[in-house]
C-alpha cells in the first residue's frame, strides 16, 4: 500500500511539474509557409547577427541552460515566439524557438541578434541554395553552413553528400566524407574544387571541374539540413 502510494504521489508530482513548466513558457507558433512545387517555403528563416555568436538555451529566459553557441551567419528556422518581448542589453524582441534536427529538445534563441538577410561580412555562400534551373521535387539543394559544414544532394532524393567546406579566393572547396544511400550512411571521400561567380547575395553559380555550370538562388526552403 505504501509503495502504491509513493508511486502516485510522484505520478501527480510529475504531472503538475510539467503543467507548470509548460505555463512558464507561454508562446504562439509563427507560420508564414506557403507551400511551392511541394516545398515549404516561407519568411521564417533568419540569419545569426551577433558577432560572438548566439546562445541557443533550453527555455525563452536568460536563466535557461546554454545548449550551445550558433556561429554568426547561421541560418536557423523559427518556429514559435514568446508571448511577451524582453530587453536585453538594450535591444528589445521575442523569444524564438528554433526547428532543429534534434529530437525532443528546446531551441530557443533571443529574436534580437536574428536578421533576415545574410550579414555582409561574411561569405555569400553561407546558407541554402536551389537549382534554378530545377525547382520541382527532384531538384538539387546545397547548403553550406556558417560553422563551415556542407551537405548536397537532391530535395525529395535519399542520396545526400555530407562534409566540409572552405573558400580559398573564389574557389569553393568542399571535402565530402560520407553519405547517404536510401538512407543508409556510407563513407565516401572525394573533394571538389568549385568556382564561384556571384551575382548578388542571394544568386550565385557553381562552375566545376566537369563543365556543368549550376546558377542557384538563396532559398527559403523550410527544412533542417542539420
Amino acid at each position: 500500500m505504501k509503495s502504491k502510494l509513493i508511486f502516485l504521489f510522484t505520478f501527480v508530482f510529475l504531472c503538475a511539474f510539467y503543467i507548470y513548466s509548460q505555463s512558464n513558457y507561454p508562446s504562439e507558433r509563427i507560420d508564414y509557409s506557403q507551400l511551392i512545387d511541394g516545398k515549404s517555403y516561407g519568411d521564417n528563416v533568419r540569419y545569426v547577427n551577433a558577432a560572438n555568436g548566439l546562445r541557443m538555451r533550453t527555455g525563452p529566459t536568460m536563466d535557461s541552460e546554454v545548449i550551445r553557441v550558433l556561429p554568426y551567419g547561421e541560418r536557423v528556422i523559427l518556429f514559435r515566439r514568446s508571448i511577451e518581448t524582453i530587453t536585453i542589453d538594450g535591444v528589445t524582441a521575442y523569444w524564438y524557438q528554433l526547428v532543429m534536427d534534434e529530437d525532443d529538445i528546446e531551441n530557443w534563441v533571443f529574436g534580437g541578434y536574428l536578421s533576415r538577410d545574410l550579414p555582409l561580412n561574411t561569405p555569400v555562400v553561407i546558407g541554402s541554395w536551389d537549382d534554378v534551373e530545377n525547382l520541382g521535387p527532384y531538384g538539387r539543394k546545397y547548403f553550406f553552413s556558417a560553422s563551415g559544414k556542407y551537405q548536397g544532394g537532391w530535395h525529395e532524393a535519399q542520396n545526400d553528400y555530407f562534409g566540409t567546406w572552405r573558400l580559398n579566393g573564389n574557389v569553393l572547396i568542399i571535402e565530402i566524407t560520407h553519405r547517404t544511400n536510401n538512407g543508409t550512411r556510407e563513407n565516401f571521400n572525394r573533394t571538389e574544387n568549385i568556382r564561384v561567380e556571384i551575382t548578388d547575395r542571394n544568386n550565385i553559380i557553381l562552375n566545376n571541374l566537369h563543365g556543368e555550370r549550376i546558377i542557384l538562388r538563396r532559398s527559403l526552403y523550410q527544412h533542417v539540413l542539420w
